[in-house]
């Protein structure tokens, strides 16, 4: 597993914390409200895989929720009064501070262009 974030695993961060249901199609649909345009698979499955590593983001079923340390990134002070789009960049930042660890939970609902 890579162990760096990547540029989109900040959008998918917030896409997963805005996301009220937390299945992988609303999350996609967030994500595309937030940054207008659509996640790739690789950058969904590599992007949950990360962040599932770091403890930012943990799966009940086919459900993803943001972690407590989750939601303290996405809610930094740092990013009161930015828009949507506008927190993807401090958001990396913030995840560059945080390291990945080895594991990944293999509950993992993975993503294909069909779904």
């Amino acid at each position: 597993m890579d162990k760096s974030f990547c540029w989109s695993d900040a959008w998918l961060l917030l896409a997963v914390s805005c996301s009220r249901i937390g299945s992988l199609s609303s999350i996609l649909t967030t994500g595309d409200g937030i940054n207008k345009a659509i996640f790739t698979a690789d950058e969904v499955n590599g992007g949950l895989a990360r962040l599932s590593g770091a403890r930012l983001i943990s799966f009940f079923g086919k459900r993803v929720r943001v972690t407590q340390l989750g939601s303290e990134v996405v809610n930094h002070q740092s990013l009161n009064d930015l828009s949507l789009y506008a927190q993807i960049e401090p958001i990396a930042k913030l995840l560059n501070e945080i390291e990945i660890q080895d594991t990944l939970d293999m509950d993992a609902p993975k993503y294909t262009q069909a779904n």
